[in-house]
């Protein structure tokens, strides 16, 4: 059986972000709430209602399999990177397929590709 998950022109729930990044709920919660990421939200009375785009979801997925811890700034700078359409933000650059991440002499390298296909 499977799952039909159809974005509103406003983007994807924060459960259908879940679904489809298959990174938990409460996850992408504690990311909210400590301003690692930054979707869209759209008022609905007193409360904010986020919504996810196709590239929010490739940072989620992309956040989720991280294989090393990230400190909330770098999230925070994938983020814009990933969203913003940016060739370069904090330690973080593009190129080509890959992420990339600088610090002194020590280069981190991310092919973002297979993530890329198995999302489209």
């Amino acid at each position: 059986m499977g799952v039909t998950v159809e974005a509103t022109n406003y983007g994807f729930s924060l459960k259908e972000a879940a679904l489809l990044s298959d990174m938990p709920e409460t996850a992408i919660r504690k990311a909210l709430e400590a301003r690692a990421i930054l979707p869209l939200s759209t008022a609905l009375g007193t409360v904010s209602r986020y919504r996810f785009r196709s590239h929010d979801i490739l940072c989620l997925s992309l956040l989720h399999e991280f294989p090393l811890p990230l400190q909330t700034s770098d999230k925070l700078d994938l983020w814009q990177l990933v969203t913003g359409r940016e060739p370069a933000v904090g330690t973080w650059r593009w190129e080509r397929d890959e992420l990339v991440a600088s610090r002194g002499d020590v280069s981190l390298r991310v092919d973002v590709h297979r993530l890329r296909a198995r999302l489209a």
